[in-house]
């Protein structure tokens, strides 16, 4: 015979699963966010830097001449 106790209990167990499910879904996509900006910013500051080793390449080539 249906328990509608027992139906309430388990569709009040998978709201709380998917609950939590959604919460640590959007803490990962925080998470990413995150270290996607970060590696945003690293490769910025890499390209600066192989731009700035180019041009002191350039300099001292044209020096030699």
């Amino acid at each position: 015979m249906f328990d509608v106790k027992q139906e309430i209990e388990a569709i009040k167990a998978e709201q709380q699963m998917i609950a939590k499910n959604y919460q640590e879904a959007k803490d990962v996509m925080t998470n990413c966010e995150r270290k996607l900006l970060e590696l945003q910013g690293q490769l910025k500051m890499a390209e600066k830097f192989a731009n700035a080793e180019e041009e002191n390449i350039s300099d001292a080539e044209q020096q030699s001449e």
